[in-house]
């Protein structure tokens, strides 16, 4: 899943996920660069362990294994079983879906042609993006509200 309609509008460092899941199962967050028409790479990966649900959760990246992104960079997520909870949501909000790929076959590097359709939604998810240092509150991605 590739969040298309709201893409990274500075240069820096994921630093941490915020999200709320509706199962346990791990999952995985991606951050993708477009590359032309439905084309994109892999930027980077974090692999989410099982964790609370219906609760929202900060996992904080260790500086190791923190992605660099760049201006126009996409969020993105794949998991196995659904585990980010979504609503159906207003243009502004687009997702694409990568179809024919199982979540644990993406890497690093890869380019995938993401034509597995697309829908305006909004999942439970958002990255907390800014320099290496621990002094940022940029916030880039979807959150659902509580209700």
């Amino acid at each position: 899943m590739v969040a298309i309609g709201q893409p990274i509008s500075c240069a820096g460092v994921v630093r941490k996920w915020q999200y709320q899941t509706k199962t346990s199962n791990p999952f995985r967050v991606i951050i993708w660069r477009p590359i032309s028409g439905s084309r994109f790479e892999i930027v980077g990966i974090n692999d989410i362990p099982a964790g609370p649900t219906n609760q929202e959760v900060t996992y904080v990246i260790p500086p190791s294994d923190r992605i660099e992104v760049q201006q126009g960079d996409l969020i993105g997520w794949s998991f196995g079983p659904a585990v980010l909870p979504s609503r159906r949501a207003g243009v502004g909000n687009l997702v694409r879906w990568v179809g024919g790929i199982q979540y644990l076959e993406l890497r690093e590097q890869q380019v995938v042609d993401i034509d597995g359709g697309s829908g305006n939604r909004e999942y439970s998810i958002k990255a907390i993006i800014g320099p290496n240092e621990d002094n940022s509150n940029e916030m880039y991605g979807f959150f659902l509200p509580e209700k």
